[in-house]
């Protein structure tokens, strides 16, 4: 998710998530530490968008082109490289 938030900066483009998205990831801390108060019990992630998902128009999934992003992207090829 960080190389696609970065690679959007470098390049001008819109990112492909929004702040619905960026309220739910960040609820996750604060839900996991209730669920495991409670015996582990399932907790409903909030609907921060109020319904709104169901008629939203879906965001475009950004393809990261590692070759624009420099000496940035060259460490991240190195990285998958290694990790193959």
């Amino acid at each position: 998710m960080d190389l696609r938030w970065c690679y959007c900066l470098q390049n001008g483009l819109p990112f492909d998530f929004d702040v619905y998205d960026l309220a739910a990831w960040c609820s996750l801390g604060e839900l996991t530490e209730k669920s495991v108060r409670n015996r582990s019990c399932s907790m409903d992630v909030p609907d921060f968008t109020r319904g709104g998902w169901k008629t939203a128009k879906p965001l475009d999934i950004v393809d990261v082109d590692l070759e624009k992003m420099g000496d940035w992207g060259e460490a991240q090829k190195d990285k998958t490289a290694l990790s193959v």
